[in-house]
């Protein structure tokens, strides 16, 4: 009797630990990814001086939820392995037309990178941003997602120095293929 209780606790402890609980998705799900960007200096009218001003290439740039989980805001940032500017803003988006920025200020939360290095100020425009799904072509040649977005760096020492008005960051969602790298 005590194998036969304990062959049905064991089958009952299989049966619930093989039981799948859904997982679910973030609330900006469609907006969420890693980018890589190249950071492109343009006017005031957005008209580009210089393509790639800082020859870094390829960055990376995060879109991400915030902790609210809102479908109508996100998380923009670069990389926090990065930092090149060292920027992570809380903007505005919207998930039906996949866009997002606002022409607002809003507090710079990343303190590293230009900022920390005193180069840039502590707020920052993220304006004009889309996400157009499928319209980029990675460096293998595959279509990919292309994100595209204005930034505006208050007390930006760079932009004072070498000319120009602010940031077009452009660029692809990541594969994970090494060729897209």
């Amino acid at each position: 009797m005590k194998k036969v209780i304990i062959i049905i606790a064991l089958a009952i402890a299989a049966f619930v630990a093989c039981e799948k609980n859904p997982v679910e998705n973030t609330a900006t799900v469609a907006m969420a990814g890693q980018w890589y960007v190249q950071y492109h200096v343009v006017d005031a009218d957005c008209n580009i001086i210089a393509e790639d001003f800082f020859g870094l290439g390829n960055s990376l740039a995060l879109t991400f939820n915030t902790a609210y989980n809102t479908p109508d805001t996100i998380w923009v940032s670069d990389s926090k392995d990065i930092n090149f500017l060292g920027y992570q803003l809380k903007v505005p988006c919207n998930q039906s037309d996949l866009t997002f920025g606002s022409d607002e200020q809003a507090d710079n939360v990343c303190l590293a990178g230009a900022i920390a290095d005193g180069d840039i100020g502590t707020k920052a425009i993220i304006k004009n941003g889309k996400i157009l799904l499928g319209a980029a072509t990675t460096p293998s040649g595959m279509p990919a997602d292309s994100i595209c977005y204005e930034l505006i760096i208050d007390a930006d020492g760079y932009a004072a120095y070498y000319g120009y008005d602010h940031y077009l960051v452009t660029g692809y969602r990541y594969t994970g293929f090494a060729a897209d790298e």
